[in-house]
């Protein structure tokens, strides 16, 4: 990434993107929001591996195992 990306203006922008994604499960396009929520789980472990951020991994990883269709 670079300096003018959002993520950088907002941390953790995908956070709040999978709160938004999460209030639309029951809709009909269940299949559609989880495989997103997964995309955006993904992102967020790679960055918490990396920055060594254990309570992220973790959290993230339980909800994307939670979600597998």
């Amino acid at each position: 990434g670079h300096d003018g990306q959002l993520s950088f203006i907002t941390p953790l922008m995908d956070i709040y993107r999978i709160k938004s994604l999460e209030k639309h499960l029951d809709s009909s396009y269940k299949n559609e929001v989880i495989e997103m929520i997964i995309k955006k789980c993904e992102i967020l472990i790679k960055g918490a591996i990396k920055h060594n951020n254990n309570e992220v991994h973790t959290y993230y990883e339980n909800l994307k195992n939670s979600l597998k269709i």
